[in-house]
């Protein structure tokens, strides 16, 4: 036996070092896995909600605002989403990097594989109505409509012909009052306002208008809907329907 290998043994005896268990190195890869998956789970619903919210803009209206549908697009995005999604990735990135051979994978790779499984896994929750459910639970938490600052952006634009707010009084069905998104009065006349989408308008009410202003906080509306969309079926299962 070489004078080294008798210095190691040594060593170890003096210093009586035991050797790490097997099960050890099982529960902490077991770990760093369940991590990685726990991170592209939430990029997934991250990615299901980008989806939801983007169904949720109304396009027809980037015409009308003088913009593209790439710069509207643009606008709108729920960024708060985007970050998150962009979180997660990173955080499914790390944890790949430290199992046992992940030091052996680029790191764009890494990225990718998270992104293309986050997609598959977000489109198929927005596609049975799991990411509806879960912007519906989030929307009953305080503020959290003022993280989609894109939305509030262009419907608190009225000398552009966009407005928005809730409904504090219905009048006599010709003219109402609005307190806008800046919590501003505004006196609306409804005579000519088409319905974009059939809903209940009553006090309380949350709408988005599009007309022109015709005073200070006057306006006329040509077009009302709910500010929010309608739950709707997924889109998984409208599908179903409209084949039966």
């Amino acid at each position: 036996m070489s004078q080294l290998a008798q210095s190691i043994i040594g060593k170890i005896k003096k210093e009586k070092v035991k050797p790490t268990p097997k099960w050890v190195f099982l529960f902490k890869r077991s770990v760093i896995w369940g991590l990685f998956g726990l991170s592209v789970l939430f990029g997934s619903m991250a990615m299901s909600i980008i989806l939801f919210q983007l169904r949720d803009m109304d396009y027809s209206v980037y015409k009308e605002m003088g913009s593209s549908l790439a710069g509207f697009v643009l606008l709108a995005l729920p960024y708060f989403w985007v970050l998150l999604l962009i979180g997660f990735l990173a955080l499914a990135c790390y944890h790949l990097r430290h199992t046992k051979s992940g030091y052996r994978y680029n790191v764009f790779a890494i990225i990718g594989l998270s992104l293309v499984a986050s997609i598959l896994f977000g489109t198929g929750l927005y596609a049975t109505g799991v990411s509806g459910n879960l912007e519906k639970a989030f929307r009953k938490i305080p503020y959290y409509e003022r993280l989609h600052f894109g939305k509030r952006i262009i419907w608190n634009n009225p000398e552009q012909g966009f407005l928005a707010g809730t409904i504090i009084h219905m009048g006599d069905g010709r003219i109402i009052l609005l307190r806008d998104l800046k919590q501003e009065s505004w006196r609306v006349d409804i005579e000519k306002t088409k319905m974009r989408r059939e809903f209940e308008m009553e006090r309380g009410v949350r709408i988005r208008l599009i007309g022109t202003a015709t005073g200070d906080y006057e306006f006329e509306a040509f077009g009302i809907a709910p500010w929010l969309r309608p739950m709707e079926p997924p889109p998984l299962f409208r599908r179903m329907e409209l084949k039966k």
